[in-house]
C-alpha cells in the first residue's frame, strides 16, 4: 500500500463505497453514519470492520499505518468482489479499457460514437454489467430446478452440493447461485452444467437461491447445526477454528490473549473478533414468546479494543436479534434498535471487570431488556414469529460466557448450561 498505484486503488475503493451509500460527502458523515456502514458491511460480508477502522480509512481519525489485507478484503467483498486481489485485477483491467476507449474515440468516424459506449449498462456497486434485464419478465420459475442434493447435517466447515437445471435461461443470461440472503455471497454457474458446491464456514439457517438475470427463480433451505459449541477467530476467507477443549476453562467458555498469540493471531493495532456459536432447533421457543438469560465478560481492553465491544446474537429461522454491549464511554458507537428504529443505548454500557448479567423476555412480541438487573428498554419486533435455532457470542478481542438459559412462554426451562468449572 506504499506505491502510488496502491493508494489510487484504495482511493477508488473508498469512492465506490461512498457512492454506494449515497450519503453525501464523507466529511459530513456522523458517528451514526459510520455505525450504519459498519453494520451494513457485517450484514453483507459476515465480517466486522469497527467504526474506528472506517473512520481511519476515510481520514476522520489520523492514522499513519496502512490498512491490513484483512480490512481490504472485507471492503472488496462489500463491493461484490471475492477479495482485494480481485478488486486490484478489476482496477488494472479498467485502466486498459480506458486506454482502449480513448483509442476508439479517436479512430471512430466523425459524428459517430464508438460501439463500446453505445452498450446499455447498469451501475451496481461500482461494477459495470451489460443490462440483460429486458428478458426478466419472460422467465418462468417453474422451468428451473434447484435442489439441495447432499450436505453434512452437523458441523462446519460444510460443503453443500446443489443440483440445478437452468437450461431454460435466456441466451447470455447471467446465472448464479447465492449462498444465503447476502447477494454478495454468490457464484456464477454455467447454463450447461448441473452441479454446484458451496462451502459454508459458519453454522446457521440460510436460504440459497438460484438467480437468473437478477431474478430469483428457486430457493432451497440450508440448515447447518453444530455438535455443541463452535469457537473461532473471525477472518477471511476461512475462520480459525479453536478446539472446544481449549475454549473451556474455570473462567467459562471463551478464549484468552495467550491462546490467540499461540495461534499467531495479532491483537494490535486492532484485535480480531472471536465468536462462540451453537445452532440447533429449540422446540417451543419462538421469537414472540421466550425468556433468555446469560452471564458474560469481555476480558480484553488494550489498544483499539478499549471499548470492549461485545455482541449477543439470538438466531431464528429467517431472522436474528442482537444485543450489543461496551464500556460506558463507548455506548454512542452501539447499534441498538428494534423494529421501530434506533433505541437509547445508555443502559448497554457496562463494567467488564465483573460478570455482566443480561436478561431478555418477550411476551406477544413485546420485549423487555435488563442488564445487571437494571431495566434498559422496551423492545418491539413486529414480524411473523420465528423458531429459535441458535445463539452466537462475539467479542472484539477475547471474552467468556459463564452461563446461558432459555425458557418458554410458560416459564419452563428448555435449555440451560453453566460453563464455569
Amino acid at each position: 500500500m506504499n506505491s502510488e498505484r496502491d493508494k489510487e486503488l484504495l482511493d477508488k475503493c473508498l469512492k465506490l463505497v461512498t457512492s454506494k451509500q449515497n450519503w453525501g460527502d464523507p466529511a459530513t458523515w456522523s458517528t451514526k453514519d459510520f455505525e450504519r456502514l459498519s453494520e451494513e458491511i457485517l450484514q453483507s460480508t459476515g465480517a466486522h470492520l469497527s467504526m474506528a477502522t472506517l473512520k481511519r480509512l476515510w481520514g476522520r481519525i489520523k492514522y499513519d499505518s496502512t490498512p491490513t489485507v484483512t480490512t481490504l478484503d472485507v471492503l472488496a467483498r462489500y463491493l461484490d468482489f471475492e477479495d482485494w486481489r480481485s478488486f486490484v485485477r478489476y482496477g488494472d483491467k479498467k485502466r486498459k479499457r480506458k486506454k482502449v476507449r480513448s483509442l476508439r474515440q479517436i479512430t471512430a468516424a466523425p459524428g459517430k460514437r464508438a460501439l463500446l459506449w453505445s452498450m446499455p449498462v447498469l451501475v451496481i456497486a461500482g461494477l459495470f454489467t451489460v443490462n440483460l434485464l429486458s428478458s426478466r419478465s419472460n422467465i418462468d420459475p417453474s422451468r428451473f430446478v434447484f435442489e439441495k442434493q447432499k450436505m453434512e447435517p452437523v458441523g462446519v466447515p460444510n460443503s453443500v452440493i446443489f443440483a440445478y437445471d437452468a437450461s431454460a435461461a435466456p441466451e447470455n443470461a447471467v446465472i448464479a447461485i447465492h449462498q444465503s440472503w447476502d447477494k454478495r455471497r454468490r457464484k456464477e454457474v454455467q447454463q450447461e452444467e448441473h452441479i454446484h458446491t458451496s462451502m459454508y464456514y459458519y453454522p446457521g439457517y440460510f436460504r440459497a437461491k438460484l438467480v437468473v438475470a437478477d431474478q430469483i427463480v428457486k430457493e432451497q433451505e440450508v440448515f447447518i447445526e453444530t455438535a455443541g459449541w463452535v469457537s473461532a477467530v473471525e477472518q477471511l476467507p476461512v475462520p480459525v477454528y479453536v478446539d472446544s477443549n481449549v475454549a473451556y476453562s474455570h473462567e467459562g467458555m471463551g478464549l484468552t490473549v495467550l491462546q490467540l498469540e499461540e495461534l499467531n493471531i495479532p491483537l494490535q493495532p486492532e484485535a480480531p473478533w472471536t465468536t462462540h456459536v451453537s445452532v440447533r432447533e429449540y422446540e417451543g421457543l419462538m421469537s414472540d414468546n421466550f425468556t433468555f438469560k446469560t452471564r458474560l465478560k469481555n476480558k480484553h481492553r488494550a489498544g483499539a479494543s478499549v471499548c470492549q465491544f461485545s455482541e449477543i446474537h439470538l438466531l431464528f429461522k429467517g431472522g436474528a436479534m442482537m444485543i450489543p454491549l461496551s464500556v460506558r464511554g463507548c455506548v454512542s458507537e452501539l447499534d441498538f434498535r428494534d423494529s421501530a428504529g434506533p433505541k437509547d443505548p445508555t443502559g448497554l454500557g457496562v463494567d467488564f471487570n465483573d460478570w455482566v448479567d443480561v436478561s431478555l423476555s418477550f411476551e406477544d412480541r413485546e420485549g423487555k431488556l435488563f442488564v445487571n438487573g437494571d431495566f434498559v428498554s422496551d423492545l418491539a419486533y413486529d414480524y411473523e414469529p420465528k423458531q429459535l435455532i441458535g445463539i452466537r457470542y462475539r467479542f472484539q478481542g477475547v471474552g467468556s460466557v459463564a452461563s446461558v438459559s432459555f425458557a418458554d412462554k410458560e416459564g419452563n426451562v428448555v435449555y440451560e448450561e453453566d460453563f464455569l468449572r
